[in-house]
């Protein structure tokens, strides 16, 4: 039986869909966007304009937008004796415990096959490392298992085991060339305990797990080679348990996500003819699914060596509307490393997301990331040396921009249904730029008393603003009912829409790897 979701997206009755060799070079299909639904429910989260999925006609121009690069970067170096020359996130997240009211950062200290340990903020910017029960005392939570070469931790919301509540895997790489998956728990991140390993048959160093709450499916997300050397593969289960018994995952992995014509024409390939996609991190942003590619561009490992340098890594973003196929409009990098300034700038390669993508703070996505010099402290030059943790920031919700200049244009959207009550935006008008809007009938008639005439304009800049009109603003009579909403913009860009429950518009979407603002992993008021 087909699966419809959220959105109304119907999923084949094959699914996972088995993928497509990876001897072709063509970009990954996205049925969603080919053959969108007929009418669209937006009750989860802010709509997002990253592709045309909502949008019926627009005359407005679509801009993707790029994060700032934080100046006081980097925000972690390496202080302690056992951290070396580098500090690593190679999986890990950084995680909103609202329990605790802290960030808490996991890390591999000097290696990429290492312990790991923690870091605690309040706000995201300054970190501390905390002195744990360890005789002398340290930071590091999994001195137990020495040879992780991957680490994916999760804040498990809907577990309601407070013993287990944290949940991690780990791809373990031991001195005898065996290899295991091993699934831990904890109740605070600090405090782990194994729940179960398997054999490593198939899977490499960059596997990774994430969590699709849209569909309730933990994702094992293995590294794979071919023909195109690094891809990733996709096999997904109900549960965690079903994560710790192997054969639930390896029996059903497909190949996912592979480079393609677009990313072989970069001018950023160095010594190779091929890009390879090296990592995705995915994770729920408002109504979407968020992918953190890193797209590996050269040199080979073994030049690396020679050369003593860093390979070049870039971080670019894709999105997913179904969990399994992504929308890549951009190959630019999203955040970039700065390959021309030489080995000894502190982003000169090797950059890598943390695991979560992104965090939620205030009106700003954090991106957290490594990147690697090339050289450390010392003078000491290395494929893996001189590795620090750095942050980039966006406006929430400011992957991609629909906008207007002096003349007014105009976008339509297709038909949506919802159970709100108030219509919010977020958007950015600048003076004497104005937007207005109005809900339309499947005649494309306005439906009083939300016609364009009646429509306050907004102007101003603003993550959150109520839409209003002159004699109404209450939705509640549209409730279930398939209507278009028509905007009309100038001079100013239209981040996002959505309709809430709330006078203070929450949209109950998702918000990554959590903030202050949040009790859990959604955008709902703390009581």
């Amino acid at each position: 039986m087909s699966e419809e979701l959220y959105n109304g997206i119907v999923l084949p009755a094959e699914w996972p869909p088995k993928g497509s060799s990876d001897e072709t070079n063509e970009q990954m299909p996205v049925p969603y966007l080919d053959s969108p639904p007929e009418h669209i429910p937006v009750d989860v989260g802010r709509q997002l304009f990253i592709d045309d999925f909502l949008i019926q006609d627009t005359t407005m121009q679509r801009v993707f937008h790029q994060p700032e690069k934080h100046l006081g970067n980097p925000i972690v170096t390496p202080e302690r004796d056992y951290e070396g020359s580098s500090v690593y996130l190679v999986g890990e997240p950084v995680l909103w415990d609202a329990r605790e009211q802290l960030f808490k950062m996991w890390y591999s200290p000097a290696h990429w096959v290492a312990p790991r340990a923690l870091l605690l903020s309040e706000h995201g910017l300054s970190w501390r490392r905390p002195e744990l029960d360890a005789m002398p005392p340290t930071n590091i939570v999994m001195p137990h298992h020495e040879r992780f070469a991957m680490c994916s931790i999760l804040l498990d919301y809907k577990e309601s085991d407070e013993a287990t509540r944290f949940k991690a895997y780990g791809w373990e790489s031991r001195t005898d060339e065996s290899h295991f998956n091993v699934f831990l728990s904890s109740p605070d991140g600090i405090y782990w305990r194994e729940e179960g390993r398997w054999s490593d048959t198939f899977s490499l160093d960059t596997t990774n797990v994430f969590f699709n709450p849209f569909r309730n499916k933990w994702v094992f997300n293995p590294k794979l080679r071919g023909h195109k050397g690094r891809s990733r593969g996709y096999s997904e289960v109900d549960s965690f348990e079903g994560l710790v018994n192997g054969n639930a995952v390896r029996d059903s992995v497909v190949p996912w996500l592979r480079s393609d014509k677009r990313d072989d024409g970069s001018d950023q390939l160095e010594q190779t003819s091929i890009a390879q996609i090296y990592d995705l991190f995915a994770t729920p942003y408002e109504s979407i699914m968020i992918g953190a590619i890193n797209v590996w561009y050269g040199p080979e490992n073994d030049v690396c060596k020679e050369k003593q340098i860093p390979k070049l890594l870039q971080i670019q973003m894709g999105y997913s509307r179904d969990g399994f196929h992504w929308h890549r409009p951009v190959r630019e990098p999203f955040i970039h490393a700065v390959r021309n300034a030489g080995p000894g700038h502190p982003e000169f390669g090797y950059l890598r997301p943390a695991g979560n993508v992104l965090n939620v703070v205030d009106d700003r996505l954090f991106f957290y990331y490594m990147a690697a010099s090339g050289i450390d402290r010392d003078g000491r030059r290395g494929v893996y040396t001189g590795i620090t943790i750095n942050l980039a920031t966006l406006r929430r919700d400011g992957f991609a921009s629909v906008r207007a200049g002096e003349e007014e244009k105009v976008l339509v959207t297709r038909p949506v249904t919802f159970n709100g009550r108030y219509l919010f935006i977020n958007a950015a008008i600048r003076k004497g730029g104005a937007l207005r809007a109005e809900l339309l009938d499947r005649r494309a008639r306005a439906i009083a008393p939300f016609a364009l005439n009646q429509s306050v304009p907004f102007n101003g800049d603003r993550t959150c603003v109520r839409l209003e009109w002159k004699h109404g603003n209450d939705l509640s009579a549209l409730v279930g009912r398939p209507v278009r909403i028509r905007f009309t913009l100038t001079d100013g860009d239209l981040f996002a829409f959505w309709v809430s429950g709330s006078a203070s518009g929450e949209s109950g979407g998702y918000v990554g790897g959590g903030g202050p603002k949040f009790p859990g992993d959604r955008d709902v008021r703390i009581k």
